[in-house]
């Protein structure tokens, strides 16, 4: 397996070359085949596809889209999509396929899937949005504020706010998809940073990830969750910054007792 920096996928998320789609058993969208795609995509012919993509990417670029592409948009993110959703007899199928521009989002989210969904694994897949141009992908916000007085339309806003989500259009190919990484109770295949856990990595076992984390899974919400991160990344600051003035203080010791 492929050792990922954390730094390195944080700093490309935050400068948007980079997502992360999180999928699992229940998921509709899953990988098949090294890439996603969604039901309606598949059964298109490949002109249907490129005229397809011509026409979306036009009108996004005029950011037209028609009621009932807002609204299977709405759909899609405000009343979820998989397969075990309670909402089927309302569901339209979606074009789309989500993912997220938000590292600590991502993890929130495999955690709460393994606890709350009691899921065995959860699988993030990261993909590369440096390069495009044979692909369609939106954030979702600016189509869907125009009908924020509709219940439905103001919380799927509230939700893509705080997932960062940005949508792909029937399609992630297989050549944008960096790397796939399975989570378990057991395993978490990245080194995640120091503020994510309630003591240093190395003062637990690995395995009980999930028990020492600064949140609890499936218990607190993403934004709850943000505050815990904030938080025990400022003690980390204050602890480092208290041992660098400590070394400081006793270099400056060393000098006076050395006539410097």
């Amino acid at each position: 397996m492929v050792e990922h920096d954390v730094r390195q996928i944080e700093s490309a998320m935050k400068a948007g070359s980079m997502v992360i789609r999180l999928y699992d058993r229940s998921s509709i969208i899953r990988l098949v085949n090294g890439q996603f795609q969604t039901e309606e995509w598949e059964g298109k012919s490949t002109l249907e596809r490129q005229r397809e993509l011509l026409l979306w990417k036009s009108n996004l670029s005029r950011g037209l889209m028609t009621n009932l592409d807002n609204h299977k948009m709405m759909s899609h993110i405000s009343k979820g999509w998989s397969r075990d959703s309670s909402d089927q007899a309302t569901r339209i199928r979606s074009p789309w396929i989500s993912s997220t521009q938000s590292f600590e989002w991502a993890v929130w989210e495999t955690t709460r899937r393994l606890v709350d969904n009691r899921e065995s694994t959860v699988r993030t897949s990261l993909i590369d949005t440096s390069d495009l141009r044979d692909v369609i992908h939106v954030k979702p916000i600016p189509y869907l504020m125009g009908h924020v007085q509709y219940p439905d339309y103001a919380r799927a806003v509230r939700l893509a706010r705080w997932a960062s989500e940005v949508l792909f259009y029937g399609r992630i190919p297989r050549h944008k998809i960096v790397d796939t990484l399975e989570w378990t109770h057991e395993f978490a295949p990245l080194t995640l940073p120091e503020h994510f856990f309630i003591t240093s990595p190395g003062e637990f076992d690995p395995e009980d990830w999930l028990d020492n984390l600064v949140w609890q899974p499936g218990v607190h919400k993403f934004g709850e969750t943000l505050y815990f991160l904030r938080r025990r990344a400022g003690e980390l600051q204050r602890e480092e910054d208290e041992d660098s003035g400590e070394s400081s203080d006793e270099s400056n010791g060393t000098e006076e007792e050395r006539g410097v």
